[in-house]
Order: C-alpha cells, then sequence, then structure tokens
C-alpha cells in the first residue's frame, strides 16, 4: 500500500453506502485474526456473503484509488464448509475485483486490508449481521 495515499472513509455502491474502517490501532503494523475479528465485530462491521455479493455485483463502482490499496475483508462469509476458521477477501487482480479468496483468519492481518461497515441499504433484504 502507499504511503502517501489518502484512501476514502465511505464508498457507496449500489445504493449501498459502506464505511471503509482499519481494524489496526494507532501504531500497530499488523493484528492477529482474533483481535481483527473481535475489533471488526465491536465496531459493527462483521459483514458477511450478501455484502460480499453485493461489491461483486457492483464492483466497477469501487473507487479506482482503492485498487492495489486494499482488499476487503467480510468476516461473516463463509466458505461452503461454513469453518469458522476462514474469511472471504474482495481483492483487485489487476483488471478485476476477485471474491473468491478465501484465508484462515489465524494468520496476522496488516492495514492492507479493511472492514466494511454498511452505513444505508438499497433495500430491507440485504441484513447479513
Amino acid at each position: 500500500m502507499s504511503q502517501n495515499t489518502q484512501l476514502p472513509s465511505e464508498m457507496t455502491i449500489g445504493g449501498c453506502t459502506y464505511e471503509i474502517l482499519n481494524f489496526l490501532k494507532g501504531d500497530e503494523k499488523c493484528v492477529d485474526g482474533r483481535t481483527m475479528l473481535m475489533r471488526a465485530k465491536k465496531m459493527n462491521a462483521h459483514l458477511g456473503f450478501e455484502d460480499g455479493e453485493h461489491l461483486m455485483i457492483h464492483q466497477d463502482e469501487i473507487p479506482v484509488m482503492l485498487r492495489d490499496e486494499v482488499s476487503f475483508i467480510f468476516t461473516a462469509w463463509k466458505n461452503r464448509d461454513r469453518r469458522r476458521s476462514n474469511v472471504t477477501c474482495v481483492c483487485w487482480r489487476g483488471d478485476y475485483w476477485d471474491g473468491g479468496n478465501v484465508y484462515t483468519f489465524e494468520g496476522y492481518w496488516t492495514g492492507d486490508y479493511r472492514v466494511l461497515r454498511r452505513k444505508s441499504n438499497p433495500s430491507s433484504s440485504q441484513s447479513d449481521k
């Protein structure tokens, strides 16, 4: 991630506004997965499949300046086997956002990752908390 890049603090995607939140505090460079997950939940940024799918459907609306800068973690979006130790990330892959990235959260997470908190909904059917 570029040190001098000022990233937006929110974005509107497909009519839904999200706050873009960093789970790191102070001068932290990384945290373990359990800390990241706990902080995401505390910030009400524990989103799942519906929000991840919404981002993928409307990926052309994700601000260009976020490409190669951050990946979005969806802490409640589990893979097919529904393992609790997995999270799904939406990452920039050179010419598209890829939502098929399943990682174990048990490693360490840096400032290259962000969580999202939904501020507004285009419809009430997108409740995944």
